[in-house]
């Protein structure tokens, strides 16, 4: 059950800039009059009347961007974000919600300017960009800590926990949900936060096999109070009953988990939420077939998913996890497997999907940038000096990559927490090749390059991707299509002379004995960007702990790679690198620091460490409030 913040109430309206007092020019009042024409084209009306009044308001809206900035702007920019959100349009949500906060940054308004970062990363994180949710978000923590706004407080921390949660980081979602559960005063009415941010602690745990944890959070979430007609809250504790329920089945409680089913079909059926009715029918499903009703549960489970192909497309990702988990526990290893492949493909298409969505708003934002500054040397007759030195340039590559660099330290961050992998890898990497006796240009495309060579990762569900132990042979067939997965987004993504980034996130498991993946290539049939960038990943991974191993000191991991020269590794390159790792060694103290010094400058891992510094400092007040 994800429930994102938007507004601190948890109400659905849209408001109105509180400025009556203060005299309006033209274009104030116009977009005050389309405000109001919003609200009360979606006061009572039906989802598609809705619809049609958010596009035509942000038609208006749209056309009116490049006015000066002011209250009305910032709140009917909002309002449209607002309206795609709640119809689960979240991509179209993308575009309103970022113009609301770039102007609620040019208003004096600290509070709007809040609630602005609150909606944009409740967005970004339902549209699959968490690490730029998290940006957001971070930056939202600061302001609402500088105006002590409390509320805006924990609907900043539960975004941010959500965005950690979709990333796989469970246990830094786990502190900001709790946080968030902190930051809501005891008097204020706000049972569905507090079911839902319950909910999402219960989940977290047991994602990490915490059920006990888990457990606990189920429980507290389903004995928080709400009024019979809160309809959200509801529909929140219909999620916390279904996370209630699948933690009693891995607890083998079976009669309990049907006692809860029967108490959230009950609250389902009173809420009237399509939503909440379709997360029992799941719960009860599993619930069969834990208690021997294999062909009545899968049976339930089938036709759910038929129901989530035709009408419900956002449901059919959480059915096929509920059918590979029951046919295994049926024993129809054959059946779970079919529904993992095509789970896999679910998961790969929206990761994707999202993850190009962004990537090509984030060159748009690019290009336009550059042109706005050609526009403004016009005067010196610069423009196609301008244009064409801009798009060579190394600083419009570095940019061009961010988006896609920050969903692949997303997807690394399991194994690695500090982000910092895939930076050291590609710096490593780029210095091997000068040290081959490549030229700069093919050095400097292979330092970014190598920042993405597992992107494909994203695509793989997380319940593989984040498994703590062995994996099974199915699932590590699974876990090396990341190779191509992650080639074929690189090649969607039209990164300019970049196409070497391709050739790495394919082949850098190619081994020079021909036993590699996935094309099973041999010696020089393996491109050299692939065989120089494995040479520098495997070493950061032998030297750096990882979940199911500890760090190797660099003289073994050295020792290892010199063992695998001529099978793994290309053993013309093998030496050079072995003297290059030594002679690093000896001319820095900390040679971690040094070869990733590139993250030092993404914003995104900035974000993780003020987010978790401000978690800190909260952990530390709240001690010291204890001791007094």
């Amino acid at each position: 059950m994800f429930l994102p913040s938007v507004l601190p109430s948890g109400k659905r309206s849209f408001g109105l800039a509180k400025s009556a007092a203060i005299p309006l020019a033209h274009g104030e009042e116009v977009f005050r009059q389309l405000l109001r024409e919003l609200n009360a084209a979606c006061d009572g009306a039906n989802s598609e009347e809705s619809a049609i009044a958010v596009e035509r308001a942000w038609s208006a809206a749209e056309a009116l961007l490049a006015s000066p900035t002011c209250f009305e702007k910032v709140d009917l920019l909002n309002a449209v974000a607002l309206g795609f959100f709640y119809q689960a349009r979240n991509a179209q949500a993308l575009r309103p919600a970022q113009a609301a906060l770039d102007a609620a940054r040019g208003v004096n308004e600290p509070k709007r300017l809040r609630r602005a970062m609150t909606l944009l990363s409740a967005v970004l994180t339902q549209a699959g960009d968490q690490p730029k949710a998290i940006e957001v978000a971070s930056e939202g923590l600061r302001v609402a800590d500088e105006i002590g706004d409390i509320p805006g407080r924990c609907g900043i921390l539960n975004n941010t926990g959500l965005a950690l949660l979709y990333s796989g980081q469970y246990e830094d979602a786990i502190e900001c949900f709790e946080a968030a559960l902190l930051a809501i005063p005891r008097e204020l009415p706000n049972a569905m936060t507090r079911i839902a941010l319950q909910a999402n602690i219960a989940l977290a745990c047991l994602s990490l096999d915490d059920l006990r944890g888990g457990l606990r959070a189920a429980r507290k979430a389903c004995e928080e109070p709400y009024a019979d007609d809160d309809t959200d809250a509801m529909i929140a504790r219909c999620g916390a009953e279904d996370q209630f329920v699948r933690l009693l089945l891995e607890s083998s409680n079976v009669t309990k988990a049907h006692e809860r089913c029967a108490v959230a079909r009950e609250i389902a059926t009173k809420s009237g939420s399509a939503r909440a009715q379709f997360m029992v029918e799941i719960a009860e499903g599993l619930t069969e077939v834990r208690d021997g009703m294999v062909d009545v549960g899968i049976s339930r489970l089938e036709t759910l998913l038929q129901t989530a192909r035709d009408s419900i497309p956002s449901e059919v990702e959480s059915v096929l996890r509920a059918l590979v988990a029951a046919n295994e526990d049926a024993g129809r290893l054959e059946r779970a497997l079919e529904y993992l492949r095509e789970l896999m493909e679910v998961v790969r298409q929206a990761r994707e999907g999202a993850a190009l969505l962004h990537h090509h708003s984030h060159m748009e934002g690019i290009v336009e940038s550059v042109e706005e500054e050609v526009s403004q040397e016009r005067l010196l007759d610069r423009k196609t000096k301008l244009i064409e030195g801009k798009l060579a340039s190394r600083r419009f590559r570095e940019l061009s990559i961010e988006s896609l660099e920050r969903l692949a330290v997303t997807a690394e961050l399991r194994d690695d927490s500090t982000g910092e992998h895939s930076y050291r890898v590609g710096f490593l990497a780029s210095l091997l090749a000068r040290d081959l006796g490549h030229d700069e240009e093919f050095v400097f495309n292979l330092d970014l390059a190598g920042r993405l060579h597992d992107i494909g990762k994203i695509g793989i569900p997380d319940h593989i991707l984040l498994k703590p132990g062995r994996l099974t042979e199915v699932e590590f067939n699974v876990m090396r299509t990341h190779t191509t997965v992650g080639a074929e987004l690189l090649a969607r993504s039209d990164l300019p002379q970049m196409q070497v980034a391709e050739e790495i996130a394919r082949h850098h498991h190619e081994r020079w004995d021909g036993e590699g993946y996935p094309m099973k290539l041999r010696g020089e049939h393996i491109p050299v960007a692939a065989r120089i960038t494995a040479l520098a990943d495997v070493f950061d991974a032998l030297t750096h702990v990882r979940p199911y191993k500890e760090a190797w000191p660099i003289p073994r991991a050295l020792e290892e790679i010199g063992r695998l020269s001529g099978s793994h590794f290309d053993p013309t390159m093998t030496p050079v690198f072995l003297n290059l790792v030594r002679r690093l060694q000896h001319q820095h103290l900390d040679l971690d620091a040094y070869l990733g010094h590139a993250a030092k400058r993404s914003a995104f891992i900035q974000a993780r460490k003020n987010i978790a510094a401000t978690l800190r400092r909260q952990d530390e007040q709240r001690l010291l409030d204890v001791r007094r």
